[in-house]
């Protein structure tokens, strides 16, 4: 053992005063190239990126039909919205936006666009868009536009809107949450306008329908309370229901009668277990159900609670006014 010590030492020693030409050196081209005996040289071993119906539905149906999909908007989302022509010329596996006509090298092709209903051209818009673009004007049914700003805000809020960046000047974001330092003068005057259009004393506003029912309904609720909601409630108060942490319970659509022996057996029986009464009871509807549009039974509904000393929230996102 020790013999062995003192020439693995010899050995270390000699190969360290070793001069530079006895050392060998490695070619990154051998050590890189396919030869190297390692099984990760064969692509064949390797697992497949995508399954075989992954793989047969973007090759077979997906590049074929893509041209329905992800279509480039060059107008306002209002009515009627213009939607930017691509052609493809490898088979719709790439698109490319249509320029003018000119670039059509199909004289028949051409004369199919220049005799079509909704055929239009954005003119240049240099140094953007330095070319004629071909368009289609379409009808726009997936962009929310109820006070039709998306239309003429030119002639609705535009000279509010730039005021209150030039004359008040407010910056374009508070850069801080309302309950911070983010509460401007804006927002005070907006929401007493709100709070008087509505007959109470206070409203407060926020930048999202979604983000009211998910933000407040845990405000409300929590821990040790009931929330009974409408099964067609919209996914923001689903969401808001069950970030609040409170026991949730649903009734027929629309069925007050549903309602009051759901609630005549939530205070009986109180909490689960415990059997302790419910801190709040807490009675979710919409004004109008966003999904299906139809009314709420609010007069029904309201008497129920009143009868069982249950609060009511009403989202009236889409009946207010």
């Amino acid at each position: 053992k020790f013999k062995f010590q003192l020439n693995a030492k010899a050995r270390a020693k000699a190969n360290f005063h070793a001069k530079p030409s006895t050392l060998q050196t490695i070619d990154e081209s051998t050590s890189l190239s396919p030869s190297t005996g390692y099984p990760s040289d064969d692509p064949a071993r390797y697992a497949p990126l995508l399954k075989s119906w992954e793989n047969f539905y973007t090759r077979r149906l997906y590049h074929r039909i893509q041209d329905c999909f992800n279509r480039p908007i060059a107008s306002r989302p209002s009515a009627t919205i213009s939607v930017l022509e691509r052609v493809s010329f490898d088979g719709n596996k790439t698109m490319s936006v249509l320029g003018p006509l000119s670039d059509l090298a199909d004289p028949a092709l051409r004369a199919s666009y220049l005799s079509g209903r909704f055929y239009d051209v954005l003119p240049a818009d240099p140094p953007h868009h330095p070319r004629q673009r071909v368009v289609r004007t379409c009808l726009n049914l997936g962009s929310y536009n109820y006070l039709g700003f998306a239309d003429d805000w030119d002639a609705t809020c535009k000279s509010s809107v730039l005021s209150s960046l030039t004359r008040r000047r407010l910056p374009s974001s508070a850069s801080s949450p309302r309950a911070e330092f983010g509460t401007t003068s804006l927002h005070a005057e907006v929401e007493a306008i709100v709070s008087s259009f509505l007959g109470k004393d206070d409203a407060i506003v926020l930048n999202m329908g979604f983000n009211t029912n998910a933000t407040i309904l845990p405000t409300l609720a929590s821990r040790g309370d009931l929330i009974v909601s409408d099964e067609l409630n919209h996914t923001s108060i689903v969401n808001g229901a069950r970030a609040s942490g409170a026991a949730i319970r649903t009734f027929a659509h629309n069925d007050s009668c549903d309602l009051e022996g759901i609630l005549r057996e939530a205070i009986v029986w109180g909490q689960p277990r415990t059997r302790r009464p419910w801190n709040r009871i807490l009675v979710v509807v919409e004004g109008i159900y966003s999904m299906e549009g139809e009314y709420c039974d609010l007069r029904n509904i309201v008497d129920v609670c009143k009868k069982y000393g249950a609060y009511v929230y009403l989202d009236e996102a889409h009946s207010i006014g």
